[in-house]
């Protein structure tokens, strides 16, 4: 998550105030053993809340001081969340565990300006985790191996073999290895770089390839028995699969692509590295409340239900039902999550997407949730790992901690707190109605 210039230097006046020895990353044993404050049993719950404002939010309930940095990106983080009776040190590492992954963690830092004030607990957010920038960096390498093991014969290959999973699958596929020096022949090493990056693609006549490449090119045509050439020419570009963070080196002839590197083989690791840094000392994937079922109250009532259930639907929708949609796809997780803590009991502590106005443009399998009701919390959880959402879970005692893996990835755009107060405040005294002076 990004973390703005004031916020550094923010930071740096809060380090000249700090004891030596009172950093921290979770609320320690020993902070909680100097303020026994931090034991205060807090109940709260928002289906939508920013970070900045929950830490105020609660600070009023417990009388205990939290605060972070509300004119950076981070303070508009948004969190959904319902906490029963739990003690407040837990529900701040709550809120830690689940924002951090091991190499960028966040931290409280406690402050004491003097020592008969009570102390103030900040919240400070991670630096940039870097993951796209090694993403993009282990892609253009493994480029550059597949174009030495197109080159090498398949005995050289074996001594690549075994030191990446996510090479292997390309260091074994004979047809990818024909594609890449595809790509090294149409593209010198010097000019490489933009066409990785996905900043150039590559047009080039298969006429000006090689006869061994023209080979390659008619082979690909011959699995479409009977499909006419249309394009004489070979297209070379990079992006992401669609749902994937790792770029893909796409080949297109004749209007069919194939990939041929990087994409879901890359993607996986870089997944599992994210899933595996989000877990922490005290955070387990497992828990006694996972074999109980979720109850539906006495007095249920359907809380909202997708407008649409299939692509056609989808097409047909007037600009209301849109805008119906695009509420459901915001309500979605917050509406799910409550009816679950409702019906085991349970606290939890998830981080939201933005809010979005924009309309789904696929329906694909698990879009829409079904409610928990008469689920075990154990396959509830499951549903909610699949696709669309791919939400991360795991648990921190007895709270449910939530987050999506593509979190970790995206530009932190979240509006800050302080922006979103102060704006609340104008329309407030204005009465609802905002001008552009």
């Amino acid at each position: 998550m990004k973390m703005r210039l004031h916020g550094a230097v923010c930071l740096i006046a809060l380090l000249v105030l700090l004891p030596l020895g009172s950093l921290a990353a979770p609320v320690t044993p020993d902070m909680r053993a100097k303020d026994k404050k931090l034991e205060t049993p807090v109940t709260f719950a928002s289906p939508r809340i920013a970070m900045g404002e929950l830490l105020e939010r609660l600070s009023t309930l417990s009388g205990v001081a939290l605060t972070m940095d509300n004119r950076v990106a981070a303070s508009g983080v948004s969190l959904c969340l319902s906490v029963k009776q739990m003690p407040l040190a837990d529900v701040m590492n709550a809120l830690w565990s689940v924002v951090s992954l091991q190499k960028t963690a966040w931290r409280w830092e406690k402050t004491e300006e003097a020592k008969t004030a009570a102390p103030r607990y900040w919240l400070i957010s991670g630096e940039p985790n870097g993951l796209h920038a090694r993403i993009q960096d282990a892609y253009e390498k493994q480029v550059a191996l597949l174009v030495q093991a197109a080159n090498a014969s398949p005995d050289e290959r074996k001594k690549w073999l075994g030191k990446n999973k996510a090479d292997d699958e390309w260091l074994t596929d004979d047809t990818a290895l024909r594609g890449i020096k595809l790509f090294a022949e149409a593209v010198p090493s010097g000019k490489r770089k933009p066409v990785l990056r996905g900043q150039e693609s590559i047009d080039v006549p298969v006429s000006n390839l090689s006869a061994e490449a023209q080979k390659f090119v008619a082979s690909e045509n011959a699995q479409t028995p009977g499909k006419p050439i249309t394009n004489e020419n070979v297209q070379i570009y990079v992006n992401a699969f669609p749902g994937e963070i790792a770029p893909t080196l796409w080949i297109q002839i004749n209007g069919s692509g194939h990939s041929y590197a990087g994409g879901g083989p890359l993607n996986a690791q870089f997944l599992s590295e994210i899933e595996e840094g989000w877990i922490h000392a005290g955070d387990t994937t497992d828990s006694p409340l996972t074999t109980r079922t979720v109850v539906k109250p006495a007095d249920y009532k359907p809380v909202y239900a997708s407008p649409v259930t299939d692509l056609e639907s989808l097409r047909n929708l007037t600009p209301q039902e849109g805008a119906n949609l695009a509420r459901f796809q915001n309500e979605l997780v917050p509406t799910r999550l409550s009816q679950l803590a409702g019906g085991v009991p349970l606290s939890f502590v998830a981080v939201l997407p933005p809010a979005t106005n924009a309309q789904l443009t696929h329906i694909s399998s698990g879009e829409f949730y079904e409610e928990p009701y008469g689920k075990t919390v154990a396959q509830y959880l499951r549903l909610l790992h699949k696709e669309p959402k791919r939400l991360m879970t795991k648990w921190r005692g007895d709270l449910l901690l939530v987050n999506q893996r593509e979190w970790f990835l995206s530009d932190d755009d979240s509006v800050p707190w302080d922006a979103i107060k102060r704006l609340r405040q104008l329309v407030q005294k204005r009465r609802g109605l905002l001008t552009l002076q």
